[in-house]
């Protein structure tokens, strides 16, 4: 019997002492404080870079904090925010057939259709951003996080998607975070990170973070067979502020005694899990689940 790790999910629940969102209430904005077990918990990304829209949002201070979660915003001469409606897979119309595409390469120089970042390597479980979606509903309100390492033909290319819905500025659900600014409506959005990826990363030290938009699948023409997962669809609505990593408050080791996690019968598969508790938690559940492809 032959177990790959990918077809065993494991879900961890950690109850976390502070820093729960308040869905439904228009959340405060405060000063910037040096806390050190605040900073140690979260990273603040710079989205410098990509700024190419000026928001009707205006903030006085470049380092905030909402719902006890630090923020880095940006100004560049009057761009404040990184609207993503170029953001996508610019060679779509021309249906590349090379196995090493030019998309699974990391941008030589920056470019607006792929929105870059790179992160430290370390187990995060979630992802916060401050924005919100156009209105217009000619623009996409889903947001896509292709966490991994992007090195085309020259290296490991392996990455992961995390989605979530951007409200959009007449947003009225009472399940969304509002953020009380004087000019129009901006959201906190959490994304969980509930995949247990970062084992398959502990040989790298930096990761790639591609902010894009919807994501669909791309079947190369005549053959169906050649097939790649792809940013396509309509153009994104969504305006980014700021973004911040959360750590993990526990790293999880998965293995075997096995080479290659190969069982054969009439031994029973044993896999062992090494808990590493980084922060503060009161609670924590793990399930397992085997899933056999065949």
């Amino acid at each position: 019997m032959e177990v790959n790790l990918k077809k065993i999910a494991f879900l961890v629940n950690l109850i976390l002492i502070c820093g729960m969102l308040c869905f439904g209430q228009v959340l405060q904005i405060n000063p910037w404080k040096k806390d050190a077990s605040m900073l140690s918990r979260f990273l603040t990304v710079s989205l410098s870079d990509y700024l190419n829209h000026e928001g009707k949002w205006s903030f006085q201070q470049q380092k905030i904090i909402v719902s006890g979660i630090p923020f880095q915003l940006d100004n560049k001469q009057g761009l404040n925010n990184v609207f993503l409606k170029d953001a996508g897979w610019k060679d779509w119309n021309t249906d590349p057939s090379s196995y090493y595409a030019a998309y699974d390469s990391l941008p030589v120089e920056t470019d607006i259709s792929r929105v870059m970042i790179h992160i430290p390597f370390d187990y995060y479980s979630a992802v916060y951003i401050i924005g919100y979606c156009e209105n217009n509903p000619d623009f996409t309100d889903i947001l896509t996080l292709r966490i991994g390492k992007f090195s085309g033909g020259h290296g490991q290319t392996r990455y992961f998607d995390f989605s979530a819905q951007v409200p959009r500025e007449t947003e009225t659900r009472r399940n969304v975070a509002r953020i009380k600014t004087e000019s129009g409506a901006v959201f906190l959005v959490r994304i969980p990170l509930d995949n247990a990826i970062w084992q398959d990363f502990e040989n790298q030290t930096v990761l790639d973070v591609d902010i894009t938009k919807e994501i669909r699948l791309a079947i190369r023409r005549p053959d169906p067979c050649r097939y790649q997962t792809r940013p396509l669809g309509l153009p994104s609505g969504i305006h980014i502020y700021a973004i911040t990593f959360e750590r993990a408050p526990v790293r999880m080791w998965v293995g075997s005694d096995q080479p290659g996690h190969i069982f054969n019968e009439p031994s029973a598969p044993v896999f062992n899990v090494k808990l590493s508790k980084i922060f503060p938690f009161e609670d924590c559940d793990i399930e397992s689940k085997a899933t056999d492809w065949y």
